[in-house]
């Protein structure tokens, strides 16, 4: 674009947003381990659990990792100290996957994992299985709400659909429902591995951040920092995610389409930013195909809310939990 034609385009007015955690009391009592899946041998998912000192009758709730650690633990202390919640913090993605040369029970490419002597083919409804079991094994069978980021969203709603009483609510976090080619996203998926060993994992997390936030830039925040050095931290340790052949690579290739968001029938709150301009169709889609879904919109943020507006973020999860019945203690 030529400065004749920058200047000839309408003015944008960025919505400058505090990107600051609000902090939250450190009151629960903090626990973690492995979940090993009855299906899938040699895969593991790690998990914490952050509880009330005594038991409350708050709310169970699931929350799913990102690559930010630290954003997800302080919204787990804070449900924990302001509704009484018990909270599971919970690895969407196997260890397999991770290791995919020294997991003896996956074959060679890490595309399907034996188990009581039959082939499992790892795929986002594996993954929603798994997940159902720890909810079921973990959780004191069931949760009041569950709450996942991107794509992961659609591992939560795998699970809502095909075991309803597991999962009462679910908030979605820039989650889109829309087709996508598997092949042109494993393409996508191993370029950003390319990118990886080409940038480095710094250079490569800063570029992300620029590609997934708007306005005042998080990385530039007094959190960017810390946010930076988690973000590569989490490239180091899933490097072998965007590998060609990774076993990542195979989920994706094993999971369509998936078809039954209209059969979801528990409140579903999506949160959208307003200039998320690669998944917003796609989340909107879902708002339009989940009969009890409400979609939310925050201006001036683009593809991570929980860290663009945190307390946009924490509020509206509050305000879901608040309309199941569970009431404020703080």
């Amino acid at each position: 674009m030529t400065a004749e034609q920058r200047a000839a385009c309408l003015p944008r007015t960025w919505l400058h947003h505090e990107v600051v955690l609000p902090a939250a009391p450190r009151v629960a009592v903090v626990s973690e381990g492995l979940f090993y899946p009855t299906q899938a041998a040699g895969a593991s998912y790690s998990w914490q659990r952050f509880a009330p000192p005594v038991d409350e009758l708050g709310p169970n709730v699931l929350l799913l990792k990102t690559f930010l650690t630290s954003p997800v633990a302080e919204h787990a202390h804070q449900l924990v100290a302001t509704y009484g919640a018990t909270v599971w913090v919970l690895d969407f993605v196997p260890s397999a996957a991770l290791q995919p040369a020294d997991v003896g029970a996956c074959t060679a490419g890490g595309s399907s994992t034996k188990a009581g002597g039959s082939e499992l083919r790892w795929s986002y409804a594996l993954i929603a299985a798994h997940q159902a079991e720890f909810i079921e094994m973990h959780c004191d069978g069931g949760v009041d709400c569950a709450i996942a980021w991107c794509k992961a969203g659609e591992l939560v709603m795998r699970t809502a659909h095909a075991k309803p009483t597991l999962i009462r609510s679910v908030v979605l976090v820039s989650t889109p429902a829309a087709p996508e080619d598997p092949e042109e996203a494993v393409a996508f998926n191993e370029g950003l591995g390319a990118g990886l060993a080409q940038m480095g994992k710094e250079a490569f997390a800063a570029m992300f951040f620029d590609m997934c936030t708007s306005g005042p830039t998080v990385k530039e925040s007094p959190l960017g920092p810390a946010y930076m050095a988690q973000m590569a931290a989490f490239l180091e340790r899933h490097a072998p995610l965007y590998q060609q052949g990774s076993l990542w690579s195979t989920v994706i290739r094993n999971s369509r389409f998936w078809r039954h968001w209209s059969s979801v029938q528990q409140p579903v709150l999506l949160l959208a930013g307003a200039d998320d301009a690669q998944f917003l169709v796609g989340m909107e889609n879902l708002a339009l195909l989940v009969p009890h879904a409400t979609i939310e919109y925050k201006e001036g943020v683009c593809h991570i809310p929980q860290i663009e507006a945190p307390q946009w973020y924490q509020s509206k999860v509050g305000g879901l939990l608040e309309q199941l019945g569970f009431e404020r203690r703080t």
